[in-house]
């Protein structure tokens, strides 16, 4: 009889434990796919940075002797 009293309570304890545990875990998962897709967005938008430079280093040996003369 005692066991049946306990049993109901701590199963709805236990079930409302889980859900709020598993709660922060999903939380913290989409967190995290969040931030890696922004940090992969954000490289993304330095691709073109090498071919750019190489432009502006090629330019630049052009027209620095151009400027010494």
């Amino acid at each position: 009889m005692c066991l049946q009293t306990v049993r109901l309570p701590y199963k709805e304890w236990a079930e409302n434990h889980i859900a709020r545990i598993k709660g922060v875990l999903d939380g913290a998962r989409a967190e995290h796919t969040q931030a890696v897709q922004d940090r992969i967005d954000a490289v993304g938008q330095m691709k073109d940075v090498v071919s750019l430079t190489e432009g502006l280093f090629a330019l630049s040996k052009v027209r620095f002797p151009l400027a010494s003369r």
